[in-house]
């Protein structure tokens, strides 16, 4: 195979992509209609992972709660993934940048979710991330 050739995995469901040595699980996003794993995270603080990648999380703990973005090089990110949170505890979700790590909330927005919000994380480069929908206004 060549670099970049895709194949579907029918015993597990999914596609793989070649990338010019091994073959691996394509990272979609969790964009486009499939079913997406809800996640449940209880902790008080709580680190981003690439597993998380295409997910909902929801946090439940009902005292206040972090999500620490970590940089890439400690944690490798899928290159546009895209982690959807909501926050169902009785105090503020609030996303903390790591070291290089910059987090772009919405216009006047800051970079804490509410009791009750919804938004997406979005990876666009290498160590920053595009913030969507509901937050504490700035």
């Amino acid at each position: 195979p060549f670099e970049g050739w895709l194949i579907f995995n029918q015993a597990a469901g999914y596609y793989e992509k070649f990338d010019g040595t091994t073959w691996a699980e394509l990272a979609t996003g969790g964009g486009g209609g499939g079913p997406s794993t809800v996640t449940t995270i209880s902790d008080a603080d709580t680190d981003l992972l690439d597993s998380h990648a295409g997910q909902y999380l929801r946090f439940t703990n009902a005292a206040a709660k972090t999500l620490t973005v970590q940089d890439d090089a400690t944690e490798p990110l899928t290159a546009g993934a895209e982690f959807h949170l909501r926050n169902v505890g009785s105090s503020d979700l609030t996303l903390i940048e790591d070291t290089s790590v910059t987090i772009n909330p919405p216009n006047g927005g800051t970079l804490v979710i509410p009791t009750g919000g919804t938004a997406t994380l979005k990876r666009v480069a290498e160590d920053e991330f595009d913030l969507m929908g509901q937050v504490v206004a700035a």
